[in-house]
């Protein structure tokens, strides 16, 4: 049974062919391609076209393998993740000796790049490339990534010399000469279509996406069951072909007790078996399970992690819900995207309606929404530059922005203010300034939700879970993204996309307007743990590397656990929590920070 990332590996390129990873077997039917035995492959010919090898687990009949290859070979580079499952790909075509390489859309099945005196070798594992060429952190990039996240920099990784390819696009390189000719756009053409018209086509590829997995892991299933639509939608597309299916929720005295309530409700509409742990834990408790890749906010859930999950451990394959905010519904970027397009009264009317809902003046949100539409990412990027540099941090904006600026922005010194700028006039200098506030926002939080999936992914597995995220699976992207931001978001029923692709679900469930937050849980452990954190942030990389000044950030630490930070906790709360997944994992990596 396949191991979804943590033991299926592929590396390329012609750097590796003296000394390939330890374990790694030879991909047949393509040069310069290896893989990890736990790799499902699958290899097709074409004659006159070439060669397609499908990595990792998918459901697509030989045919559709040959005519994806096919319509490849005439350019059509997005039928190469348009099959189900969760893959790799690697088209050898004989038209021009090249060969394209590609992961999916979400960048779960991640391939990275980098270059060696050997030559050029790309990996599905940033940890891989650094043991092969010993690269050191991009603290500056780390720095960047926690002011504004990592959605400016879609090709930049926190290994030096590592570049990303994007989910949605293909390295193309010659294994005649092995020189790298750029990437190719693997993206579907997204369409126009309405919430009602492509519903149909989501609900039938959601369907697919669990009931390959099933099949795959002959009904052994665990699954997470937080009480949210994402995982309760999991359990019940999974338990009709499952009814062995375990699931299991946390819900300890700090959870939300309507969202446990609900966990219940959805196992037992299921027929399926629940364990509910209840023991008190909280954030920062105990430390990871296991080393990672990167930076990963779940490493500082490891008590929790380690409660619930027991009872799941040892099936084949464990479900989650990570992706369903993401295809399910859209930001609050729909409101600048309406603007942007024109629809000025369709976005005046939602924003109206989201004021009300939340009992707030209109007249803020509304004036914010038109000042993004006007700006280009570009112009954003370049206006948060100069920001940064001059320290001079404008309060929360009241809606979404372009580039949003975290509570870690205050704590950088000068020399970390004027690094940030220059990543930020970088990534401005690369921005296309036609991009769509909701084009935009889609693609950044579906490649930022995959990269948390990835970097995970080695907590799951140290607890005996093998997890899978059927949410991110290609098809289900390209259905979800065929319908536009503003059209995905309907004011005031959340997730209505779920709800009308899959009637036959509860309408209890598809109409239930939030979830809980762990939010409680996590100011408890930086409060029970403040002492250990503290030490944490004195010693921190950032620190040590002149970015950050422990003493601004150790205040928002004693703030935010002190409930002191009543305005915008949410934001100071989060960058805290991610300055210490940071930490977390600078200590605890393999490889030696540099």
């Amino acid at each position: 049974m396949f191991d979804e990332l943590n033991g299926e590996w592929v590396v390329g390129g012609p750097g590796w062919q003296e000394k390939p990873p330890v374990g790694a077997v030879p991909v047949p039917g393509v040069g310069a391609v290896w893989c990890s035995a736990a790799v499902p492959v699958r290899a097709v010919n074409v004659p006159g076209t070439g060669r397609l090898v499908v990595l990792g687990p998918c459901p697509a009949g030989e045919d559709r393998l040959r005519a994806a290859l096919g319509a490849a070979g005439r350019g059509r580079w997005e039928t190469l993740t348009a099959l189900p499952g969760s893959y790799w790909c690697v088209a050898e075509l004989d038209a021009g000796g090249r060969q394209i390489v590609c992961g999916d859309l979400a960048g779960l099945r991640a391939v990275l790049r980098t270059d060696t005196t050997a030559g050029m070798v790309w990996a599905s594992r940033a940890g891989l490339l650094a043991e092969r060429t010993g690269a050191g952190v991009a603290w500056q990039q780390v720095a960047a990534e926690l002011v504004t996240g990592s959605g400016h920099w879609p090709t930049a990784t926190i290994n030096e010399g590592v570049a990303a390819v994007v989910g949605g696009s293909g390295l193309v390189w010659h294994p005649a000469d092995g020189r790298v000719r750029g990437t190719v756009d693997t993206r579907p053409h997204c369409g126009a279509l309405s919430l009602e018209v492509g519903a149909p086509t989501f609900g039938e590829a959601l369907a697919e996406a669990f009931a390959w997995r099933v099949e795959a892991s002959g009904g052994d299933l665990g699954a997470d069951l937080s009480g949210g639509l994402d995982s309760s939608t999991a359990v019940l597309l999974a338990a009709e072909r499952a009814p062995g299916l375990v699931a299991v929720t946390y819900g300890g005295p700090q959870a939300s007790a309507e969202d446990t309530a609900t966990a219940r409700r959805v196992a037992d509409h299921a027929g399926v078996r629940h364990r509910v742990a209840v023991e008190p834990v909280w954030h920062f408790q105990t430390l990871p399970a296991a080393a990672t890749d990167a930076p990963v906010l779940a490493s500082s859930t490891a008590a929790l992690d380690a409660a619930y999950l027991s009872p799941a451990a040892g099936r084949l394959l464990h479900l989650t819900g990570h992706g369903g905010d993401v295809v399910l519904d859209a930001s609050s970027a729909v409101w600048p995207d309406l603007v942007a397009r024109g629809q000025r009264r369709a976005a005046h009317r939602g924003l109206t309606a989201m004021a009300r809902r939340r009992d707030t003046a209109p007249g803020p949100l509304w004036r914010h929404a038109r000042e993004q539409a006007l700006l280009t990412r570009p112009q954003a990027l370049h206006m948060a530059a100069d920001q940064v540099l001059a320290a001079r941090l404008a309060a929360p904006s009241p809606g979404w922005s372009w580039v949003h600026l975290s509570a870690a922005a205050a704590w950088l010194t000068p020399t970390g203010r004027k690094a940030v700028s220059a990543r930020l006039r970088q990534a401005a200098e690369a921005a296309s300034a036609a991009e769509l506030p909701g084009v935009f926002d889609d693609w950044a939080a579906l490649h930022a939700t995959a990269a948390e999936c990835r970097a995970h992914h080695s907590l799951y597995t140290a607890l005996g879970v093998n997890p899978t995220h059927p949410f991110l699976d290609n098809t289900v992207v390209s259905a979800a993204f065929d319908i536009p931001a503003h059209r995905r978001h309907v004011s005031g029923r959340p997730k209505a996309l779920l709800g009308t692709a899959r009637p036959q679900l509860p309408h209890w469930l598809t109409t239930r307007p939030s979830k809980g937050s762990f939010a409680p849980m996590l100011i408890s452990g930086l409060r029970r743990e403040r002492a250990r954190l503290r030490r944490l942030i004195a010693s921190h990389p950032l620190v040590e590397a002149g970015l950050l000044d422990p003493h601004l950030a150790g205040a928002t630490l004693d703030a935010v656990a002190d409930g002191r930070e009543s305005k915008g906790t949410g934001g100071a709360l989060a960058a805290v929590h991610r300055l210490l997944a940071i930490s977390q994992w600078a200590t605890t990596r393999p490889v030696e920070v540099g």
